[in-house]
């Protein structure tokens, strides 16, 4: 997926110019805090963070992360044995996979586009 986002970002900025943040550049820039979500002073950085990326690019994509993997989610005390597997085997996107950066993804988007890796 970073791939595509990264020729789709390069393909927008021939149009406007363009920015595009992924979770991996707000860990770079706020620190591991900003996942605490019961830090409102972390919250505000990483939005004045992304309303400055929005003030200086005409477009901004914002490069939501990929579904966690089901081990991930047995690792920090989640149980992926009751949930319903796909045919592929692998556990559907629900809300208990989608990241926090992802669910921030969403809110603040104008559009969404969703990308399938076949």
């Amino acid at each position: 997926m970073a791939s595509f986002a990264g020729s789709l970002t390069g393909a927008l900025q021939a149009i406007a110019p363009t920015a595009r943040a992924t979770s991996r550049d707000a860990l770079q820039r706020l620190g591991g805090a900003w996942f605490d979500r019961k830090s409102p002073m972390v919250d505000l950085g990483l939005s004045a963070w992304l309303a400055e990326l929005e003030a200086t690019h005409r477009l901004l994509l914002l490069e939501g992360d990929p579904p966690e993997d089901p081990a991930a989610a047995e690792f920090s005390g989640g149980s992926s044995s009751s949930k319903s597997k796909s045919k592929s085997g692998r556990l559907p996107a629900t809300a208990s996979t989608v990241t926090s950066w992802t669910r921030r993804c969403l809110r603040a988007a104008d559009a969404v586009l969703l990308v399938v890796d076949r």
